[in-house]
């Protein structure tokens, strides 16, 4: 095999020497060196039968020897959709074994053995009719942690893989909170700090956590139920703001297998989403799931099957905006609020002064100061209504309730908190005196902020 390494590497290097200039050309070579060097590895890495297993090895029915054929799950997958027939396999056998082997390290093969042979769909079915999904459950439950309950995860993971029984009977048997505890061990762990084992154990749980939620409501209320939803946002993204771990990092497949399982988390469950969104990692699961690339999000979330993770970011961007309108709101209100104190101590300084002069012109003086504050107070009100919707509304609302005539267009919003802090200034003085508003629906779909005089009739 090193021989064959060395003479693709001389091959290699002869051919850089003449590196084709266009991009199919370039792709027509790099895919000859992977067809040569694919073959000979899977050939070389091909697990062998150690002396201990010959008895194993020697019968096709028992799963560990009939996994060993193959390179991976993968390859599984393959052979059975090409003979159109599931393997021999005796599976009663193999979920005996899953509880009743001597060792760790022989029942962790088995539930290694398991994740592979579960791969092909055809098997499935077939295992949880012999007890495999039980057994699994129960060596998890058992173990705890290491390697046979990190094993028996990742057997889960693929078990419950388009498989809506198997999602059903790991909910029975209580593995969500076993892997949610699974979960746990390792989520406080910073992310420098964890080792292979701890990155291991947390990727392996959380993706049988993203199977077991796909399109699966009771194992989604269970997973919440079970407290899962923290440690996966605390895999996601750490910080202010919230980020993924580097692209470095060895957890980064970890963090993208909870970013997977928040989104089937999501799906059709409004608390979810509400404490995925309030949580504010939603940038750092687009990262995660839709990659840096700048492309209309939208396309990439069709091509990708991603509708919920768009659902997702469609609800941040909303809730991002609403919190801008609630800081530009609170601004204005205290803006409006010391330039009305500033008037009305102007105001006050101005009729102190004229009413030392002639009596007869104090009445003025105290009207034209009435007049300057209740116009500071207006112009107030409308940069509070500018900041919350737009200045040209602003200027109508404000027009609208000094002068009358047409009453401004409704102002479409359907943010709730949107349309309360307008309301809250549409309801104080000065425009409260004159206006009063509503909330209706608007041409087009949606809610909006509606006003009329008060003198109209409803």
């Amino acid at each position: 095999m090193l021989a064959r390494i060395r003479e693709v590497g001389r091959q290699i290097v002869c051919e850089a020497r003449a590196w084709p200039r266009t991009t199919a050309a370039r792709l027509r070579v790099r895919n000859r060196w992977m067809v040569d060097l694919d073959a000979d590895f899977f050939d070389f890495a091909a697990p062998a039968s150690s002396s201990d297993d010959d008895d194993a090895s020697a019968d096709p029915a028992d799963a560990r020897c009939a996994a060993s054929r193959y390179s991976s799950g993968r390859a599984v997958a393959r052979a059975v959709a090409e003979t159109r027939a599931p393997l021999g396999v005796d599976f009663g056998a193999c979920a005996s074994a899953l509880v009743s082997a001597p060792t760790i390290s022989e029942r962790a093969n088995c539930a290694r053995a398991v994740g592979a042979l579960a791969q092909a769909q055809a098997h499935t079915d077939a295992m949880r009719e012999a007890g495999v999904v039980d057994a699994v459950v129960a060596l998890l439950r058992a173990e705890g942690d290491g390697e046979a309950a990190v094993a028996a995860a990742d057997a889960l993971r693929h078990l419950a893989c388009a498989n809506d029984r198997n999602r059903d009977r790991a909910r029975e048997l209580g593995a969500i909170p076993l892997l949610v505890a699974q979960l746990r061990r390792v989520a406080g762990v910073a992310h420098a700090d964890m080792g292979e084992a701890d990155v291991a154990a947390v990727t392996a749980a959380t993706a049988a956590l993203r199977n077991l939620s796909y399109q699966n409501a009771q194992n989604r209320d269970a997973i919440r139920a079970a407290g899962g939803l923290a440690p996966l946002l605390d895999l996601v993204a750490t910080g202010d703001p919230p980020a993924p771990p580097p692209g470095g990092w060895r957890g980064r497949e970890a963090a993208y297998r909870a970013a997977a399982a928040l989104e089937n988390l999501a799906s059709d469950h409004a608390e979810n989403e509400a404490t995925i969104v309030d949580r504010g990692v939603v940038p750092a699961m687009k990262e995660l799931l839709l990659g840096k690339v700048v492309e209309a999000v939208s396309q990439k979330a069709a091509k990708k099957g991603r509708e919920e993770m768009l659902r997702l970011i469609t609800l941040d961007e909303r809730r991002r905006k609403a919190r801008e309108h609630a800081a530009a709101a609170e601004a204005a209100v205290s803006a409006a609020a010391a330039a009305a104190a500033a008037a009305r101590a102007k105001a006050a300084a101005l009729a102190a002064i004229e009413a030392r002069g002639a009596g007869g012109e104090s009445a003025a003086a105290a009207a034209r100061a009435a007049a300057l504050e209740a116009s500071t107070a207006l112009g107030g009100a409308q940069s509070e209504l500018a900041a919350l919707t737009s200045i040209e509304w602003a200027s109508a609302v404000a027009r609208y309730a000094c002068v009358g005539g047409a009453a401004p267009p409704p102002f479409p919003t359907d943010e709730k908190e949107v349309r309360r802090a307008v309301f809250g200034v549409l309801q104080r003085p000065p425009l409260g005196d004159a206006l009063a508003c509503e909330t209706a629906p608007v041409d087009g779909g949606g809610l909006g902020c509606v006003v009329r005089r008060r003198a109209e009739p409803t």
